[in-house]
């Protein structure tokens, strides 16, 4: 098939466009500069905690407030009785303490003084769906398919909304003009509520399910689990969700003086903070686990004890003491453990070890049950063993078709944000069964955050000491319901607020000076590059292409690769080389022409010609006599060496010009063949790399791996005792065979090495790799001086291009090959860089030399 020249560009042009997409895609897909910080992957809502607290720390608390409600519409509610499990992974605890992300929404929920909702409807639509409960789960349902258009009413079966919000927690903990003012958004954005209508009594589920589109079960857990122990039900005895009921509603609860509280689950305590506001002169709280072990929040426990909570671990009731028809106390015995070996609840108890406690009443509050059963009457809804419903994990859709259902009614008796998430991935479900689409695809999102950010702790991090939340004087909370926590100041939300670290990945950035100067990750790098690659060439020109940023990134993605490909498109569309590559053009043109080619047989075994051994252009530059040494060495080694001089074409390759390129190593495989050799050895990195890529086909071996198998020379310059770190050049990271023979020939030198934190495969660049020197000369400042400050010793390299830069830092720098062949090394080793006119005269005594052999 015969192709035009224009028809022959297309194609490669075509072809480089698409190289460009994939890795663009690619960057979009994966660099976590976007990763969830470990905080937003542990919520289980995933709220931008590091956005909302970087807000604050700046002052910013209405922007921070809004930013909080894209995800969350009750800031103030959860602000103060969330779980914080975001607390938990926050990156500042593994230098202090963790950030306070909670009581810091609480302060920005609590400035606000007329609430600032947004009460955008995306479009109205006719289709009408039922929330049944108005707890956690209920209210985000409701919240989130009213935000998406529908017509929603919810269904209560008390006087007010809230559920266990309102009910469950006390007023110390949930002050009731918090949930009114927060629930208030539920009215202005248009959702009905029917109060004081319980399903199953006053309407059946069936006939609910036929007047709605969709029905959304958050029922919760309303019953309090029971121990099944005889005299349960005695006078004086009550049960932990159905006390906090009574109590929040306002009932008269007699509890006497001496109050026994079973749990140790933040139910309990809360109830035994509201027996001593309800006037118990003595509370003891008995639990199953050791104090270690106890599910209540550390600080409500500790909270308790200064309030005289008595707390007795390690104990479970055996028997309920009576006195005729009154409970006069408990027996308990030692429990000795909690969980069997598989994480299980399967407490076991020593019966020879009991004690008794007195008292006039006991609340058991040893967890809680949904009370569905007026929802199955008369239906073919399913439930568990336990009365939970029964639900499909991902959907949340129950096994009638119209009914979905989450929070506690499905997993028992969890976090309110936790009830929250599910409230909101029900809605997700219901959205799209109105709407007629697949329920399932594309839905795991928990997928996006169980792969956060890597980052490493900043070193010198000031320790700072643990913030203490204000709390109400312990003498101002008896006979009172008044709020305990008082809430951050804004000084101290402020301190608090810039403890955090602003968890990023920085893997490539923080090692890549390329992106560091810029500013930027290669995500934002592929943006601007998509918007129009052409805007400012010399950014993507002026990156080594060194790939150390491919080998620091997690996910393996390279920005030396990408900027390459934009060369290469830079160059097809006309737009590149730069005026600044004038010097790269010079040194391709003449250096690859035959005023410096040169290829020439073993004078002294012209028949045996099988191998040739080609130093490249940067060693003879550098010194024409370590070449010619170099060479004597390799013919007495193995007769029947040949020499080729020329270039492997590596500029002309990394400044993406192509098609010179391919010219150049065409031209040296001409040479191969004129000599008839088959194998070449090389003394530059650089070129063994580019050769085993380029030509495949050919046997590659590098000098100092065949050193190492014929022997160094026997009269070698004196090296023991001297210590060098050794400089691995970029293409070496690929290598590894090349890099080991290097130390190896160190070894057998007898010289100590030093390695640097970036060598082998995560070595850094000299700062001359992607002849990006005369696109940014100050960028190349910076990366040199940054390599040469790594170690306070002598550098040896194996590429003379590097020494060049070295040199020109002033860092004492030799040449692997000065050590086996130079006499004075130790004199040179401080030899300045040499200048252009001085490298060129190099290459012409070198071939001069070469031809009179």
């Amino acid at each position: 098939m015969v192709i035009d020249k224009a028809e022959a560009a297309d194609k490669i042009t075509l072809r480089e466009i698409m190289d460009i997409e994939t890795l663009l895609d690619e960057v979009m897909e994966k660099c976590r500069s976007v990763a969830p910080t470990y905080c937003e992957a542990k919520c289980p809502i995933h709220l931008d905690v590091k956005g909302y607290v970087k807000l604050i720390a700046e002052g910013k608390y209405a922007e921070s407030l809004a930013l909080i409600r894209e995800k969350l519409p009750f800031p103030g509610i959860l602000g103060r009785i969330c779980s914080h499990p975001c607390e938990t992974e926050c990156q500042r605890g593994k230098v202090d303490h963790p950030v306070l992300a909670r009581t810091l929404k609480r302060f920005v929920a609590d400035r606000e003084e007329i609430p600032n909702w947004d009460l955008t409807i995306k479009e109205q639509k006719k289709e009408k769906v039922a929330v049944v409960g108005s707890g956690p789960a209920g209210l985000m349902a409701a919240y989130e398919l009213r935000k998406k258009g529908y017509q929603v009413t919810i269904i209560e079966a008390l006087s007010h909304l809230g559920g266990m919000l309102r009910w469950g927690i006390p007023e110390y903990r949930l002050p009731r003009d918090i949930i009114d003012r927060e629930l208030g958004i539920i009215d202005k954005l248009g959702v009905e509520v029917k109060l004081n209508t319980r399903i199953g009594e006053s309407i059946a589920l069936d006939d609910l399910a036929k007047d709605y589109e969709a029905v959304f079960l958050g029922i919760g857990s309303q019953i309090s689990a029971r121990l099944g122990l005889d005299g349960e039900d005695l006078q004086g005895i009550y049960h932990g969700i159905e006390f906090l009921r009574n109590v929040n509603m306002g009932e008269q609860v007699d509890i006497g003086n001496r109050v026994i509280v079973i749990g140790g689950g933040n139910v309990a305590v809360d109830v035994a903070h509201t027996c001593l506001k309800l006037g118990a002169k003595e509370v003891n709280l008995v639990c199953l686990e050791c104090y270690e072990e106890m599910p209540a929040f550390k600080c409500e426990i500790e909270e308790a004890e200064k309030e005289d909570v008595k707390i007795h671990n390690s104990l479970g009731p055996k028997k309920l003491l009576r006195t005729g028809s009154t409970f006069s106390g408990v027996e308990f015995v030692r429990c000795t453990q909690v969980f069997d070996a598989e994480g299980h609840f399967n407490p076991t108890f020593d019966d020879c070890h009991t004690t008794t406690l007195e008292a006039d009443t006991i609340v058991i509050a040893i967890g809680q049950v949904p009370d569905s059963a007026g929802l199955v009457k008369g239906s073919q809804l399913k439930v568990n063993d336990g009365n939970y419903l029964k639900v499909a994990p991902l959907t949340l859709r129950t096994n009638l078709e119209k009914v979905f259902a989450g929070g506690d009614a499905v997993t028992g008796p969890r976090s309110v944000v936790e009830a929250l998430a599910m409230g909101r991935e029900a809605a997700i479900s219901i959205d799209r069964f109105i709407r007629g689409e697949d329920l399932s695809v594309n839905r795991d999102q928990e997928e996006l955050y169980k792969n956060p950010l890597e980052m490493e702790i900043p070193s010198g991090i000031q320790k700072l000491d643990r913030t203490s939340m204000p709390v109400l004087p312990v003498e101002d909370r008896k006979g009172n319901f008044k709020e305990m926590e008082l809430g951050f100041s804004e000084d101290i939300a402020l301190r608090e607020a810039r403890k955090c670290l602003s968890c990023e990945c920085l893997a490539c950035k923080k090692n890549c000076e390329f992106l560091s100067h810029h500013d930027m990750n290669p995500r934002e790098f592929a943006e601007k590059l998509m918007r129009d690659y052409s805007t400012d060439l010399t950014v993507p020109f002026s990156c080594n292409i060194c790939n150390l940023c491919g080998k620091m990134c997690p996910e393996g993605l390279d920005t030396g690769k990408l900027c390459h490909e934009i060369r290469k498109k830079a160059v097809n569309d006309g737009l590149a080389p730069l005026p600044q590559h004038k010097s790269v053009h010079s040194h391709q043109k003449w250096g690859t022409s035959w005023v410096f080619k040169l290829s020439k047989a073993d004078p002294r075994n012209k028949k045996q010609a099988s191998r040739v051994f080609f130093p490249g252009c940067t060693l003879p530059s550098y010194s024409p006599d370590l070449v010619m040494k170099t060479y004597e060495y390799l013919r007495s080694k193995l007769p029947g060496t040949d020499i080729i001089l020329n270039c492997c074409g590596g500029p002309s390759y990394l400044i993406g010009e192509m098609d010179r390129f391919q010219e150049i190593l065409d031209g040296l495989e001409k040479q191969m063949e004129y000599l008839g050799d088959h194998e070449i050895i090389t003394a530059c990195a650089k070129c063994y790399h580019i050769l085993k890529v380029h030509r495949p086909q050919w046997k590659i071996r590098s000098l100092y791996e065949t050193m190492v198998a014929v022997g160094l020379p026997r009269s070698l310059p004196k090296t023991s005792g001297k210590v060098f770190s050794i400089h691995d050049c970029c293409p070496a990271r690929y290598e590894e065979k090349f890099r080991q023979a290097v130390r190896e020939v160190m070894r057998l030198l007898g010289c100590d090495i030093e390695e640097m934190e970036f060598s082998g495969e995560k070595t850094r660049c000299c700062g001359g790799g992607g002849m990006m020197a005369p696109v940014d000369p100050v960028l190349f400042e910076k990366i040199v001086g940054l390599r040469v400050n790594e170690t306070p010793h002598d550098l040896v390299t194996y590429c003379a291009g590097c020494r060049q830069n070295f040199a020109s830092q002033k860092k004492p720098t030799v040449h692997l090959l000065d050590l086996v062949f130079n006499r004075t090394w130790n004199h040179d080793r401080i030899k300045p860089a040499q200048n252009g006119k001085q490298r060129w005269k190099n290459r012409w005594i070198l071939k001069r030399q070469l031809k009179r052999l």
